[in-house]
Parts: structure tokens; sequence; C-alpha cells
């Protein structure tokens, strides 16, 4: 288990978690306790999920990816308080409000919580801001992935 309240950088990051470029979404751990974890994310337009999202529109990241990046910061905040192990962890229900995008060049901040336990898992709410301001409240349960033998 790490220090608590320390930054964790991209490649302490990619040690903890089982993804990489460009599903990756966390870049950076800004804070994290018991209780919760900030993480941080850049929008980046050349990035191949936001590149080919409305190709003919604004380059905005997918509110799926906003879901992503809270799953992947509660995956990562049960790593560093010790609570979980590399196993995989795949999302059993979620429910987002989305109030604005998250638009190429911008980064993207989310406060994520454990609020509860679920059989298996674990209940997070996730609060997304950008500049300040909501963007999005997510709340997903948390599976354990188990393969069958």
């Amino acid at each position: 288990m790490m220090t608590p309240g320390r930054k964790i950088t991209r490649s302490e990051i990619e040690e903890l978690l089982p993804y990489r470029h460009p599903i990756l979404m966390v870049d950076e751990v800004c804070s994290w306790c018991a209780d919760e974890i900030v993480v941080k994310r850049h929008v980046d337009g050349a990035d191949p999920n936001i590149d080919g999202h409305l190709i003919d529109g604004p380059k905005i990241m997918p509110g799926v990816l906003l879901i992503e990046l809270v799953g992947q910061a509660a995956f990562l905040h049960g790593r560093l308080i010790g609570e979980g192990n590399s196993d995989p962890v795949v999302l059993g229900r979620c429910k987002a409000r989305f109030i604005r995008p998250a638009m190429a060049g911008e980064y993207v901040f989310a406060t994520v919580t454990k609020i509860g336990i679920a059989a298996g898992g674990a209940v997070h709410r996730g609060r997304v801001t950008i500049e300040g301001q909501l963007a999005a409240e997510i709340e997903i349960v948390s599976l354990r992935f188990r393969s069958r033998p």
C-alpha cells in the first residue's frame, strides 16, 4: 500500500491498472485517502477515442468514457488502500447524469467515493468536474470478474 495523500504518476498508475492507451483513462492521481480518490484526465483531440467520435462535429469525450474514468478511479482506489487485488473488475450497474461535455483540450477531474458494498463488489459515486464546473454525476456498481475454470 502506498502513502495516502501523495500524487501518483502515470507510470505508477500503469503498474496498478490493467489498462493501456487508448483505454487507460487516468493520467494522474491528484490526491487520495481512505475514503476517496481524485484523478485527472486530459481530453486530447488526437486520442482515437476522441478523434473518431462525432467526426463532423465538435471534439468531445464520449460520455461512456467519463463512466470508464470513474470505474478506473474506483478500481485504482481499491488497489491503493489495499482492498483490491489485480483481478479485473467489470461494471455491474451504472447510473449517470451528464451536464456538460468534456471538450478536447480540457482537463477532467473525477472525485470518486466508495459509498457502499454490493454482493461481490462495491458501489462508488463519482463527480466529474471541468474548470470547477460539474460535468457529470456517475454511480457505479463494480463486480470482481472471475473467469470460469
